[in-house]
């Protein structure tokens, strides 16, 4: 059996299928973690027991980005990681980006107090 130019065209196009989010996520990077500045807590709903936490503050340059928050619940403290991503290699100008970020949080024990902790 002779595969030739199909053998050549199927990785080709089985690439081109390839999302973008899946593109993004195999190019090199540099991880870095956010400075945080303010933190504002607000109630939102009652039923069911609703937080928002709204974050402030500077990533190190116009180039990073925040990565999607990892929050991990350790009993009464909701510990939240802010994480940056910036390409690895580019050129940006010197400076600080200032960035805030609203992060939605269900209660599942109901009312009591919270610590919330935000980059640690």
């Amino acid at each position: 059996m002779h595969w030739g130019p199909l053998a050549l065209a199927l990785p080709a196009l089985l690439g081109g299928c390839a999302s973008k989010a899946a593109r993004e996520a195999d190019r090199a990077y540099t991880a870095g973690v956010a400075r945080v500045e303010q933190l504002e807590v607000a109630l939102v709903s009652t039923r069911p027991p609703r937080l928002r936490v709204t974050v402030r503050g500077f990533l190190a340059d116009a180039c990073s980005g925040i990565e999607p928050p990892r929050i991990q619940r350790l009993g009464a403290r909701i510990e939240i990681s802010l994480e940056t991503r910036r390409p690895f290699g580019a050129k940006c100008p010197p400076g600080e980006s200032p960035f805030t970020r609203s992060i939605p949080l269900m209660l599942d024990g109901g009312f009591q107090l919270y610590i919330v902790d935000v980059n640690g």
